[in-house]
């Protein structure tokens, strides 16, 4: 298990060094992997959602809401920069920038700005009211790929075999 950047997975994955990517999925933002040589299952579904504290005020007095970033390079970043102009929000300034989705979560919930995360990391605190959606979510796809190279293959082992036969079965 490789919890890592990105671009450091697909790398992994490439290389051979990982028999699996899980990761999310958004048509906007292409994953460059050969269908061929690295295919796909869909696991599972998510959104990206807009949250904010309900103490931050939503762009009060004509300022903009203080952005939280993963960074424009993350993939993560790439979506939400996507969603943000797709959901005609302004351009807040960036006050804090963080990969892990996690941290953007927390510092959300102290107050400091707006953050698109997974619905699935802030189920909780939406429901409890500690957060509040700030906008519609994105749809998201949850992806586990597999490298089928053929210079993967004997590498095959019963185990990943066996993750990619469960992968395919209905949850």
């Amino acid at each position: 298990l490789l919890p890592d950047d990105f671009h450091d997975c697909l790398q992994a994955l490439v290389e051979g060094g990982a028999d699996f990517l899980l990761t999310f999925h958004h048509p906007g933002v292409p994953i460059p992997l050969d269908p061929a040589l690295y295919p796909h299952r869909v696991v599972g579904a998510d959104a990206l959602v807009p949250v904010r504290s309900p103490d931050l005020a939503a762009g009060a007095e004509g300022r903009p809401v203080p952005r939280l970033d993963y960074g424009r390079d993350s993939f993560l970043g790439r979506v939400s920069a996507l969603a943000q102009a797709e959901l005609g929000l302004p351009p807040g300034p960036v006050v804090h920038a963080n990969p892990m989705a996690e941290a953007l979560k927390c510092m959300a919930l102290e107050g400091h700005g707006l953050a698109f995360v997974p619905r699935s990391l802030v189920t909780r605190e939406l429901a409890e009211g500690r957060l509040v959606a700030a906008g519609p979510a994105v749809p998201l796809e949850i992806r586990l790929y597999r490298n089928g190279a053929p210079a993967h293959g004997p590498r095959a082992r019963a185990a990943v075999a066996a993750i990619w036969a469960a992968a395919s079965e209905p949850a």
